[in-house]
């Protein structure tokens, strides 16, 4: 306890021991719940629970800036749990009758309270035999492996129910030995309506991906995406763009990298550039500006209003043309900033290839990329391939297939998603 107030900072877990100890001591039922495993991200989470005389909970996040939303309702759970004196005798029997034990479940001091967060639904499974389990699992990827976060008992009909578990969640149901998790059965989803979709991927059927990111785009990224909407792309004969000419506005949030046709402008021009919308502070990552019939970016010199005043010189212009999505052009003042080229010579630009300020999740030129699919129990290989454009394309993938796009240059948040109407579905 002493330890824990002198710690600079700490997990969750270390700020909700630490409160729930001084709610105790001061004689203020007050539980410790937790879910293991987010089901859309990695890590898991805990928070306190004080328990009213009224029978009413209040739930609340110890030492945290702000106590009283632990959890948002958007963000999907898959179990919720509560640590416990009593043993629960489940867990307590699965101890008994299996040699390996996920580590989710190592405790057994622990209670199923999902219920008391989420409308919930069971997931029953059907069992290949032989096999030598009595238990098996439900697990949930973390953007790395597949996490156990539910256990259910195999019934003497070879089948299994997981009850009450969360919605809008793609679960692998998995048994655990000395090696790990070892898949049994295909992907299953489940839907805000609680339907129940398992994903055994039709290689007869097959679909074209055209892929823009390999991780969703989460609220830290809208925050900025917004600043892109408003920007203009000029030209100009003249290096003070007095006679500038707006070639296009951008109207869409700035989550992915997109491409502006100019083939509609007849005119050459000399000056090229991006203006910022007001209260923007210029924020844009990379630029390309292709002339016709070219596959590689006509350069010329920089050219643009002062960075932002840091030591990083990721902030400065030249940040949007250094060829790295997580550098970006900051402007000193949110309004009037501006970064272009000057091409030395009247040049007719015939498309501009743009990545707003991001989260390094769009697809980057020059990154090798692997798409895979969910089958046979593991990760199928559709390829590896060099981005030479903003987005990829993999003909001849399979329909109903759960998948997983890895950036083997660089990068470690990848998401699963499914493919439909055209667009990615993260899960």
């Amino acid at each position: 306890m002493n330890i824990l107030t002198r710690i600079p900072f700490g997990t969750c877990e270390d700020y909700n021991i630490l409160t729930l100890s001084i709610m105790r001591a001061k004689g203020i039922p007050t539980v410790m719940d937790y879910t293991p495993q987010w089901p859309f991200r990695s890590l898991g989470h805990s928070w306190n629970v004080l328990l009213e005389t009224s029978g009413k909970k209040v739930v609340f996040e110890g030492a945290g800036n702000n106590p009283a939303t632990p959890h948002k309702e958007e963000h999907p759970m898959a179990k919720v749990f509560r640590n416990t004196y009593a043993i629960n005798k489940e867990i307590q029997d699965m101890h008994e009758k299996e040699k390996y034990i996920p580590p989710t479940f190592s405790s057994v001091c622990i209670k199923d309270v999902t219920e008391e967060y989420l409308k919930t639904c069971d997931i029953t499974i059907s069992i290949p035999s032989p096999h030598k389990h009595t238990y098996a699992y439900l697990a949930v990827f973390d953007n790395e492996k597949w996490v156990p976060t539910h256990y259910g008992k195999i019934s003497k009909k070879n089948k299994i129910t997981f009850d009450k578990m969360g919605k809008r969640i793609a679960y692998l149901p998995v048994f655990y030995d000395a090696t790990g998790i070892k898949s049994f059965s295909d992907p299953v989803l489940l839907t805000i309506s609680g339907k129940q979709v398992t994903l055994k991927p039709d290689t007869l059927t097959k679909q074209t991906l055209v892929l823009k990111r390999k991780f969703p785009a989460f609220e830290n990224l809208y925050k900025v995406a917004e600043r892109a909407v408003g920007g203009k792309f000029q030209s100009a004969t003249d290096s003070l763009f007095n006679d500038s000419t707006t070639l296009h506005t951008i109207t869409e949030f700035g989550i992915y990298a997109r491409e502006v046709c100019l083939k509609h402008c007849q005119d050459s021009a000399r000056y090229w550039r991006y203006y910022s919308p007001d209260g923007a502070y210029c924020n844009i990552a990379e630029l390309f500006f292709y002339e016709k019939d070219s596959i590689q970016p006509t350069m010329g010199k920089i050219i643009g209003t002062e960075g932002s005043y840091r030591k990083d010189t990721k902030y400065t212009k030249e940040g949007a043309f250094d060829r790295d999505a997580l550098t970006f052009f900051d402007a000193p003042h949110k309004n009037g900033g501006w970064v272009g080229l000057d091409f030395g010579r009247p040049v007719k630009i015939d498309r501009i290839v743009y990545l707003p300020r991001s989260d390094g999740n769009s697809i980057e030129f020059g990154d090798e990329y692997e798409l895979l699919y969910w089958g046979n129990h593991n990760w199928q290989s559709m390829g590896r391939k060099v981005a030479d454009y903003i987005t990829l394309t993999y003909e001849n993938c399979p329909t109903n297939a759960l998948f997983l796009l890895r950036n083997h240059t660089k990068g470690k948040e990848e998401r699963i998603f499914t493919y439909e109407e055209d667009q990615q579905v993260w899960w």
